[in-house]
């Protein structure tokens, strides 16, 4: 029997032993589950996250878009304004083509008349050194 009790005590140590082990198990199992939960809340926090980049993303291309939009329309202004101030500034210089032109004018007839008159005045001066003043000569009072 001696055999039987040494087995009884084996036995009972395998079976402590077993349940230790069983614990463990358990335990094991919990943590694994935990560990799995953790995860899938990671995968599900990852997965949001590359949404919110994409989205982010999505958003700023677009924004771009509607930048590079907004550029070309203020530059087709820019080329519309501009080229109204060069049609203005084409009128411009008529005007001032004309405004030359009337000068040139002006001054032709400004040298004609200047011309004439210096021609009158030395008809004058020709006239007054002769002593013609040009008036009729007054009869003589003593009488012819």
């Amino acid at each position: 029997m001696a055999e039987n009790g040494d087995l009884e005590e084996r036995v009972s140590i395998l079976e402590d032993k077993i349940k230790i082990v069983a614990e463990d198990a358990r335990a094991a199992r919990h943590l694994a589950a935990a560990q799995d939960h953790e995860v899938s809340d990671l995968a599900v926090l990852a997965g949001a996250n590359r949404a919110a980049i994409s989205a982010l993303g999505e958003q700023t291309a677009a924004g771009f878009v509607a930048v590079h939009a907004e550029i070309a329309d203020l530059r087709s202004e820019m080329d519309r304004r501009f080229e109204q101030v060069d049609r203005r500034f084409e009128q411009v210089d008529r005007r001032f083509e004309q405004v030359d032109r009337g000068f040139a004018e002006m001054r032709a007839r400004l040298d004609q008349t200047a011309a004439g008159m210096a021609q009158i005045a030395e008809m004058i001066g020709v006239l007054i050194e002769r002593g013609e003043d040009g008036r009729p000569e007054e009869p003589s009072a003593g009488g012819d």
